[in-house]
């Protein structure tokens, strides 16, 4: 059974992703900041056999590594890597007019979905 990761795995859009794979005989791992929602993800596709749960923040690029190696570890390999965090809401921060923001919130856009992506 093939294994996929999916990265920001407690979002909507994660959870039409998980559920598409599954229906079509995947295994997924999900990965998101807030692992409660990367739980009722997890539940809401299948459960414990087809899914698993994870923390995972992916601007931690050691975390994200160490992850990877105990899901791979775990099926005997990754077959797909699906990046989905990111975005702004999730991280608790408002939509905004770009001259509305200041570097903090840039760092934090940046960190997540482009260094994120890059450490995923």
């Amino acid at each position: 059974m093939p294994v996929a990761i999916i990265t920001g795995g407690g979002s909507l859009m994660s959870k039409g992703i998980a559920e598409t794979l599954v229906d079509r005989g995947w295994k997924v791992e999900l990965f998101d900041l807030k692992i409660e929602d990367a739980e009722d993800v997890a539940s809401h596709v299948g459960g414990a056999t087809v899914a698993g749960a994870h923390h995972l923040d992916v601007t931690d690029y050691r975390g994200t590594v160490k992850l990877a190696k105990k899901v791979a570890g775990k099926h005997g390999g990754i077959d797909a890597l699906v990046t989905v965090a990111g975005g702004s809401v999730g991280l608790g921060l408002r939509k905004s007019a770009f001259v509305d923001t200041d570097q903090a919130y840039w760092r934090k856009m940046i960190d997540t979905n482009y260094k994120g992506t890059l450490n995923s």
